[in-house]
């Protein structure tokens, strides 16, 4: 294998071949590539490296495609993304050369859809949906990346699954009933799916096919058949098959269970038979007890079985605004709404209401479920993102004088408030704060910081001061600076990268970005009083929420620049904490995290 790249950091190898894989990106070049570890197998990996003379925008736009994907490996003069090289066929050359059965569509198809639902809570759209895109490989569905700038719906999404099933079913003689109804929805035809979510419980509640009739089917047929005598009515059919359908029985089969009963049907008598006169007494006293075990005829429509729910306006909206979820029930008895904060906290609950009308007090996210409480097997979630007042944090700062300020606190539900004065983060425990800086010998400019955080979301502004020195009797003349030499280029702004947590070790790393890079510089990292020097560097997550870095590019131990970060630390176990569980069955980053 020729090599022009190589990297070694912790015994860790990664080799790359001479030549990239033929990707004519403009941004970034795809590679062939080893990855070597000590005393482990070397894998196989697909490489993305960021192209020559790219500017800090471009940067910043290979990052935000593969920092959440791929693993992060600093090769000095540039970072590259790599993941393991699934070595699988898509599903478009599978079906090219089989023609898959009634289970393998059924369990590609809720694979699938695990992972899109997953992504939908998140409020993230694939794309790029079709044959193409999903790659198989050892009993596993992967998903090749979709564009994230495109401006895509649930539905454009709910539209593309559709068309990979129909490509999954081409070449069947005859589309089961099941199918049909799921791609009819799918096309926004009849009640649609209105959510992956719709279409994933659609697929978890499809039994197995029926081979042997159950006795109680074959009586009801039997029992249909007497209602209208012999010969069956198409109406009779119909409904008979429609009851099979939910059973998911074949439709030859219900045919012969329908030939057979029809030897037995007797044809209805005229006139009405006595004991039903009989009877019509007992009938009136049964309705009338349960007319009033049903609260007086009040509530005659149940709420759905499947219950879910539509967010009426705005997806994201401030705190103190209102947010309104309309159910898709007639009536609201027996529904049960709850509302969990970001760390799984339940914040308020509804009952007996086909509405709900929540008022968040904090910024954040929110997780929304809805169940039926008699089916509670059943249930429907969504997520909300609330927005900081404003858009931001609220903060004031009141310059005293020339080099004394009064901090004060505007946002009071956060939950943690930190600021910095240029001496790192700390936390705010008052409303207000006074701050006096000494040692001022000449003006200069100062930035103040300020940071909050609510439910799972982090916001810093900052603001900048002309910070002056206290004012002396007397003082010598100031020597103006020398100005720089028009050789001597001015010294680039550090930019802060935040890398990926690794939850096993509690470590987050850093790294300065390489359009900000400049070799007269050295480079000094900060976390909470811990100092460590280098392009790339790594802290400790422990007892930590919110971490502010802070940078500073020196020469010759003189500070040229500086530059802060703050980053929002989430734990492991958060997801697990909330209402919603981690999606099994589905394995698109596998060896990748």
């Amino acid at each position: 294998m020729n090599l022009i790249l190589e990297f070694e950091l912790k015994l860790i190898m990664l080799r790359l071949d001479k030549h990239p894989i033929g990707d004519s990106h403009p941004l970034y070049q795809t590679y062939n590539g080893v990855l070597e570890r000590s005393n482990k197998v070397p894998v196989d990996v697909i490489v993305k490296v960021l192209r020559d003379g790219k500017n800090e925008a471009e940067e910043d736009a290979f990052e935000a495609l593969f920092s959440m994907k791929y693993k992060a490996a600093d090769l000095g003069n540039k970072v590259v993304y790599y993941r393991n090289y699934i070595q699988g066929e898509t599903l478009k050359e599978y079906l090219s050369h089989t023609q898959p059965d009634d289970n393998t569509i059924m369990s590609l198809s809720n694979k699938l859809l695990a992972f899109l639902n997953f992504l939908h809570i998140e409020k993230k759209f694939h794309n790029k949906i079709n044959p193409e895109h999903i790659l198989l490989h050892d009993n596993q569905i992967y998903l090749i990346s979709g564009n994230e700038k495109l401006h895509n719906t649930p539905q454009q999404d709910i539209e593309a699954f559709g068309g990979v099933l129909r490509e999954m079913l081409k070449g069947q003689k005859e589309i089961h009933p099941f199918y049909t109804d799921v791609l009819e929805k799918c096309a926004g035809g009849g009640d649609y799916f209105r959510t992956i979510s719709d279409v994933l419980y659609r697929f978890k509640n499809r039994v197995k096919r029926i081979e042997a009739v159950p006795e109680s089917f074959d009586r009801y047929v039997l029992e249909e058949l007497n209602k209208d005598g012999f010969p069956p009515s198409n109406t009779t059919r119909t409904a008979i098959k429609e009851r099979a359908y939910r059973m998911v029985i074949d439709d030859e089969l219900v045919n012969r269970i329908i030939r057979r009963n029809s030897d037995k049907v007797t044809p209805a008598k005229s006139g009405v038979p006595r004991w039903v006169w009989l009877l019509l007494p007992v009938l009136f006293i049964i309705g009338l007890f349960a007319w009033r075990s049903n609260d007086g005829g009040t509530n005659k429509v149940k709420p759905a079985a499947d219950v879910r729910f539509d967010l009426e306006g705005e997806e994201n909206k401030e705190i103190g605004k209102p947010y309104k979820f309309v159910s898709n029930a007639e009536k609201g008895k027996n529904l049960l709404w709850k509302v969990y904060d970001y760390s799984g906290v339940k914040i308020t609950q509804k009952v007996n209401e086909s509405t709900f009308n929540f008022i968040p007090e904090k910024p954040g996210k929110y997780f929304v479920t809805l169940e039926n409480v008699l089916t509670s097997a059943t249930s429907f979630k969504d997520t909300i993102e609330v927005l900081w007042p404003g858009g931001k944090a609220q903060f004031e700062v009141k310059q005293l004088n020339g080099y004394k300020f009064r901090l004060i606190n505007k946002s009071t539900f956060a939950d943690s408030v930190f600021y910095d004065m240029g001496e790192g983060l700390k936390r705010m425990t008052t409303d207000s704060i006074d701050y006096e800086y000494t040692d001022i010998t000449e003006a200069r400019e100062v930035n103040i910081q300020f940071a909050a955080y609510s439910n799972g979301q982090a916001d810093m502004q900052t603001k900048t001061f002309n910070l002056l020195p206290p004012k002396k009797t007397s003082s010598p003349p100031k020597s103006k600076p020398k100005p720089a030499t028009k050789s001597e280029k001015p010294y680039k702004t550090p930019i802060i990268r935040a890398m990926k947590q690794n939850y096993k070790v509690k470590t987050i790393g850093f790294r300065l970005s390489t359009a900000s890079y400049d070799k007269r510089l050295t480079y000094e990292w900060e976390v909470s009083g811990e100092k460590k020097n280098g392009r790339t560097v790594t802290f400790s997550t422990v007892g930590q929420n919110v971490m502010q870095v802070r940078l500073r590019a020196l020469k010759n131990a003189k500070v040229i620049h500086s530059a802060s970060k703050l980053v929002t630390i989430q734990k492991e176990n958060e997801k697990v904490d909330s209402p919603f569980k981690p999606i099994e069955g589905t394995d698109l980053f596998k060896d990748n995290q």
